[in-house]
């Protein structure tokens, strides 16, 4: 949905003017549990659509009357289609003359952007990735997520006092693979716990010195196998990384760090044949 029906942008028009929209996720992958109010609510919804009998089921577009009444559902078999959802909004915007709202009534019902998750360690790097499918349209098909160094991780790529433009330093297996576990393709069903770092490195060599400063080219190789059961047709995740650092020396920390790639692939196997997907691939420190 959030890769087709949700990225169009009559659908989004459409929910915007006439709708309050509320995006819920049934699956909980590497977060907390849903809160009891949060599960109540979906049964609620649940069993009032099934007294109804209305088409829908775990992954649908529910209609919810003021009351709180399920007033129409499509399933995600049809609603991730554009054509399909339209029209299907379209009609409840006529049939029940609705009216479009002010922009003051969509601020108010707009939710707040998710703050960046703060560092769980003192003193620890929090690193922002995002990866993109370059085969789908410029909004669609994004990942993104949260990785931490902590200050013993991260300090193993921090220039010493007397570094010189060409001294390089290397990143442990283990902080890599931190990373590297992250640069995951958009997809449903992502866990970390599922992927295995075949090989991976991060290098930082010191390009210049000045001021105080010390700029750090970065060169990294990633090679990330997903999901990882053993099998030929296992998914594979090739990457090569390139990007540049800043690093104070009188804080002692850094003060800038990015990496891309526009040079990674990820193959999958349907019905045991490779299916190769261009991405591209971005790292950012969090100030």
């Amino acid at each position: 949905m959030r890769v087709s029906s949700l990225s169009d942008e009559k659908v989004i028009n459409l929910l915007t003017k006439y709708f309050i929209p509320v995006w819920v996720s049934r699956d909980h992958y590497q977060l907390a549990a849903p809160s009891t109010a949060e599960s109540d609510e979906l049964l609620r919804v649940d069993r009032d659509r099934e007294k109804r009998r209305m088409e829908g089921g775990d992954v649908s577009v529910f209609v919810i009357a003021p009351n709180g009444a399920v007033s129409a559902s499509m399933n995600v078999q049809r609603a991730y289609k554009p054509e399909n959802l339209v029209p299907f909004l379209q009609k409840i915007v006529d049939d029940q003359h609705l009216e479009a709202r002010n922009a003051t009534a969509i601020k108010a019902t707009t939710a707040a952007a998710h703050p960046s998750p703060p560092s769980k360690t003192e003193g620890g790097l929090m690193l922002h990735v995002w990866v993109r499918d370059d085969n789908m349209k410029d909004n669609r098909g994004l990942s993104q997520d949260w990785v931490e160094w902590t200050a013993a991780e991260w300090r193993a790529l921090a220039p010493a006092d007397d570094a010189r433009p060409g001294s390089t330093l290397a990143l442990p297996r283990g902080a890599a693979g931190k990373l590297y576990r992250r640069l995951y393709p958009p997809g449903p069903m992502w866990n970390a716990r599922d992927a295995e770092l075949a090989s991976g490195r991060l290098t930082a060599t010191a390009v210049s010195t000045d001021n105080g400063e010390i700029r750090l080219k970065l060169e990294g190789e990633a090679d990330v196998i997903f999901p990882s059961t053993g099998h030929p047709t296992d998914g594979r995740i090739k990457a090569k990384l390139v990007g540049a650092a800043r690093y104070d020396m009188a804080k002692g920390r850094f003060t800038s760090f990015v990496l891309t790639s526009e040079q990674a692939e990820y193959v999958w196997y349907w019905e045991g044949k490779p299916q190769p997907r261009k991405l591209l691939m971005a790292v950012e420190m969090e100030r």
